[in-house]
């Protein structure tokens, strides 16, 4: 604040002070305020409440079918000030509902609750009214099942890197606990969703696993730990025979009978490729006696860490033997 702007506010508040009605004036207005302030807090006024509900004592050999309400809203009638002090602590001012009392029935009437609620240890508070006025309750025997884990992944490589061994869970399972019929057909959890770009080194993370929605079901676990082996890929190539199937060994004649493979794989895999996991192989339904066409050859690999498969030459001449 420049030093002329300070000058001038200073100035103003000598001459106001100089001017015995405006103060005056001020005082008068200001002593108004608080009077109309506490004769407003005075009256009584409707306002809503939300308070978190807390649930206990369910029997051991029963649970919920469906998630129960974690919030009632309040309709109350009172003054401003038990109002005001009221919505300060409402955060703190949690109900709790013992179950126990209501096994029997299929719902509670939120009606009924208004007798064992802290807001009614203070006369000057009316309720008028709870939201929902309902709770159902769906009562059912509980059941625990292991049960297997899925990981969703979007996963796309640095260049020359791809993944080299299995992803490993851990755990690979979870144990679930439930209503029995949510139990009985619940097959697998999921975790969230793992978007991956441009990797070139091994993951290893904790990831979240999703409760479907609207199931009452807790976990042993809510995380998983996932890794996922990465490495740098080479390129290799074999010669192999082309295999023919054993009916048509003696009746048919290629042309060459051997051809090459290539294919990428991760460095310490690369032993473990040999001819034993690659087949060159041809669709025998394109023979044919009597017009001697070329077979296109295909390639497939044992070795699920092998890729890119390619083959030369990529068609072989035939000859049927008479």
């Amino acid at each position: 604040m420049s030093g002329l702007v300070k000058k001038n506010i200073f100035l103003f508040f000598k001459l106001l002070l100089k001017n015995k009605n405006v103060v005056v004036f001020v005082i008068s207005m200001a002593i108004a305020f608080v009077f109309w302030v506490l004769l407003a807090l005075n009256k009584e006024y409707v306002t809503t409440l939300t308070l978190n509900v807390k649930y206990g004592n369910i029997p051991k050999h029963l649970v919920l079918k469906k998630p129960l309400p974690q919030k009632l809203k309040f309709k109350i009638k009172s003054e401003g000030w038990d109002i005001l002090s009221l919505k300060k602590s409402q955060s703190e001012n949690d109900v709790f509902i013992d179950l126990s009392d209501f096994v029997s029935s299929n719902f509670i009437l939120t009606s009924e609750l208004k007798n064992f609620l802290d807001l009614k240890k203070e006369s000057f508070f009316n309720i008028l009214k709870i939201y929902p006025d309902t709770i159902h309750l769906d009562f059912e025997q509980i059941a625990r099942k292991n049960v297997p884990i899925e990981l969703l992944l979007d996963i796309s490589y640095a260049n020359q890197f791809s993944q080299s061994g299995k992803i490993k869970l851990k755990p690979y399972r979870v144990l679930v606990t439930g209503p029995k019929s949510t139990i009985r057909n619940l097959n697998k959890l999921t975790t969230e969703k793992i978007t991956l770009t441009n990797v070139s080194s091994t993951i290893n993370e904790n990831v979240s696993l999703t409760i479907p929605s609207k199931m009452n079901i807790t976990m042993e676990v809510d995380k998983v730990n996932v890794i996922i082996p990465i490495e740098k890929f080479t390129e290799g190539n074999l010669s192999l025979k082309i295999k023919a199937p054993n009916s048509l060994s003696n009746s048919i004649k290629l042309i060459p009978k051997t051809a090459t493979v290539t294919f990428q794989t991760a460095l310490s895999n690369y032993k473990n490729v040999t001819p034993a996991t690659l087949e060159v192989f041809f669709d025998t339904l394109k023979i044919n006696a009597k017009e001697n066409n070329k077979l296109k050859l295909f390639v497939k690999s044992k070795n699920k860490f092998v890729k890119n498969l390619s083959v030369e030459p990529k068609y072989v001449d035939y000859i049927i033997k008479k």
